[in-house]
């Protein structure tokens, strides 16, 4: 782990323009393996921009020096759609989390812009965007859970999308 902190470090020294095409490379990588993966239909999607078509509801992929994080983010400027929408999917808790593993629950958050939202997330801790080493791992532990998030969305879609129409 200490050559990965000082991977980590030496990043962190790096200008914004190269630390952002190291970003850039990451993601495409990432993008390009996850996109080899077919949804519940057999349609390949675009997995880091999954549709959700529900203009609340987002699914966010997250990584740094400690962990990466799969979370479907309910993200609304009222706060009754939010908590309704968050209630449901804690109704079907069981259902998702047999998709995809335990997850952390939170029902409500700030995030950096202050925005307040409800989050359900799952984490693999132990890995590095920095270490190549745990890249495929990293690509696995995110095919496993978004594929499993699209078995349970495709099929309570039309529950959750009736809640905010």
């Amino acid at each position: 782990m200490g050559e990965v902190y000082l991977l980590a470090e030496r990043l962190r020294m790096l200008s914004k323009t190269e630390r952002k095409a190291f970003n850039e490379a990451y993601w495409f990588t990432v993008k390009k393996e996850l996109n080899k993966t077919p949804d519940v239909e057999g349609r390949f999607i675009q997995w880091l921009r999954y549709p959700t078509k529900i203009k609340e509801l987002f699914v966010r992929l997250k990584v740094d020096s400690r962990h990466a994080m799969v979370s479907i983010d309910i993200q609304s400027k009222d706060a009754g759609i939010r908590e309704i929408i968050f209630e449901q999917f804690t109704e079907l808790r069981k259902v998702l989390e047999d998709e995809t593993g335990p997850a952390i629950w939170i029902a409500e958050w700030e995030n950096e812009q202050q925005q307040t939202l409800s989050s359900i997330q799952w984490k693999l801790d132990g890995v590095s965007q920095f270490n190549e080493e745990d890249t495929l791992q990293i690509i696995a532990f995110y095919r496993d859970k978004l594929t499993g998030f699209d078995r349970f969305y495709k099929t309570y879609f039309d529950i959750l999308k009736g809640l905010v129409s």
